[in-house]
């Protein structure tokens, strides 16, 4: 399905994978295309020890960054969602229009 979101409906749809692994293709600053695979609120395995030592988003203040979990190389990924081309989650397969 090709369809036109809001940055704010993106922003839900990703936040509705709650517990289950998608993957998601955008266009970065560079022009690269770039895709991961993540996995909804895997934040604490990032934190120190336990998920309440975890760092504040940096990010956090802008709506059109995503940070998500990039569960393929383990680090932090910050999705500008104006860019965002693809989504797929289980049954659920979204491409966006420019």
């Amino acid at each position: 399905m090709k369809c036109k979101m809001s940055i704010q409906a993106k922003r839900e749809l990703l936040d509705s994978f709650v517990g289950r692994f998608y993957s998601i293709e955008w266009v970065k600053s560079n022009g690269e295309i770039r895709s991961c695979t993540g996995k909804h609120m895997q934040h604490n395995m990032f934190a120190a020890a336990h998920a309440s030592k975890a760092q504040a988003n940096t990010v956090a203040h802008k709506p059109n960054l995503y940070t998500m979990v990039d569960v393929t190389n383990e680090k932090w990924v910050n999705v500008n969602l104006n860019n965002l081309k693809h989504v797929r989650c289980g049954s659920i397969d979204i491409e966006f229009e420019d």
